[in-house]
């Protein structure tokens, strides 16, 4: 959860409960791929057309997939 960090602990106050939690997600889903795109062969393959990255949020409870 360190990768996180950074987006995490400057998050706006939103209040609490889901809509927090979902803007939390959020900003991890968009950190993390900003990481991945650091990775030269990621990044280059992206730009080739050869490799799409997607985030997806998989609700255990429901067993609901569905894209962010």
């Amino acid at each position: 959860m360190d990768i996180a960090e950074p987006v995490m602990w400057p998050m706006p106050e939103q209040g609490a409960g889901e809509g927090f939690e979902a803007a939390m997600e959020d900003a991890v889903f968009r950190h993390s791929l900003a990481n991945l795109r650091t990775f030269p062969w990621i990044r280059d393959a992206e730009k080739a057309g050869h490799l799409s990255l997607s985030v997806w949020r998989f609700h255990i409870a429901t067993g609901e997939l569905p894209t962010v």
